[in-house]
């Protein structure tokens, strides 16, 4: 290429390489842009939480803002953040890695909030088929629920919040106050204390609570979280009513948590959920409130009509 006279001390220009240099740049931005894509379904929080990451040579690496992994029991429970109790404990085989994050529990009844990363290639090629396998974490309480936190999720990693229930003692299982995750290939579980990271009440039944019910209860745990119970079926199948449980606010409200009657069960809007471990005729009890319901706000725990303050 000739330069005229008015181009003087300007250097010749390569077109073809800049095309070439230009097409490299779109494709690389195409991958990234492929990477790093949020799905619709994806809360605007979550989007603001996983936009968080760093770039590494030849790879991607994803990096969660540390107070918005901290926040996630806060968030779905309405509990204070001072307490929930932050872990990070982490383990592996060559296909994913478990990870604790979070747990808040009043050694009965809890919630933990854990995930799952897909490691090896094989894993990561089926991991939008991926499901939580329960039935392989035998050593997280007597009860247990697992839902996903989809809002959370990230191209390779799931979350999930795990609803525990016990342990009971009733099982006749030694149990050394902690909680045990693991996967298949994960020689070593993490270790969790149950210990508790919420207050709660313990009180001791000594009143008749089988007046017109089937069931004695003997004590009762209250917590922000839910209530515990240790009872014995009498009568079985004689009288009309199991039991019924109630809340009294210190407002006036009343409110029926749940009833069984026949062996059929009403809950109200406060019940999320319930669990529980027989031997023979003596029974443990586990009920999550739908919503934290501070101690303070609750007068009366009313069984089997019999009312028991909450000092």
């Amino acid at each position: 290429m000739v330069n005229n006279s008015h181009d003087a001390g300007i250097p010749e220009i390569n077109l073809n390489r800049i095309k070439s240099l230009t097409m490299s740049k779109i494709q690389r931005d195409k991958k990234r842009r492929k990477v790093f894509a949020f799905k619709n379904r994806f809360t605007k929080v979550a989007c603001v939480i996983v936009a968080v990451f760093v770039i590494t040579t030849g790879s991607a690496a994803y990096a969660f803002n540390a107070e918005g992994i901290q926040n996630i029991i806060s968030k779905i429970t309405g509990i204070q953040q001072s307490k929930v109790l932050t872990l990070g404990e982490a383990i592996s085989n060559k296909d994913y890695k478990l990870e604790v994050h979070e747990i808040v529990t009043d050694s009965s009844i809890g919630y933990v909030v854990v995930s799952i990363e897909a490691l090896g290639e094989s894993s990561k090629e089926h991991f939008d088929n991926y499901r939580f396998p329960n039935y392989k974490t035998p050593y997280i309480g007597i009860d247990y629920g697992v839902s996903e936190l989809d809002e959370y999720r990230e191209p390779f990693i799931r979350y999930y919040k795990i609803e525990l229930s016990g342990p009971s003692k009733l099982q006749g299982i030694s149990n050394d106050g902690n909680l045990r995750f693991s996967l298949d290939g994960m020689e070593t579980p993490i270790k969790v204390s149950l210990s508790p990271t919420v207050d709660r009440i313990g009180m001791d039944i000594t009143e008749d609570t089988t007046n017109g019910y089937q069931y004695q209860f003997n004590k009762l745990f209250l917590s922000e979280l839910g209530l515990s119970f240790e009872a014995v079926d009498i009568d079985t199948n004689v009288r009309e009513y199991d039991y019924k449980i109630e809340l009294l606010f210190n407002n006036g409200t009343k409110e029926l948590l749940l009833q069984q009657k026949n062996h059929l069960f009403e809950s109200g809007y406060l019940l999320s959920s319930r669990g529980g471990y027989t031997n023979g005729y003596k029974t443990d009890m586990f009920i999550h409130f739908s919503k934290t319901l501070p101690l303070n706000t609750i007068k009366q725990v009313i069984i089997n009509d019999i009312a028991f303050n909450v000092d």
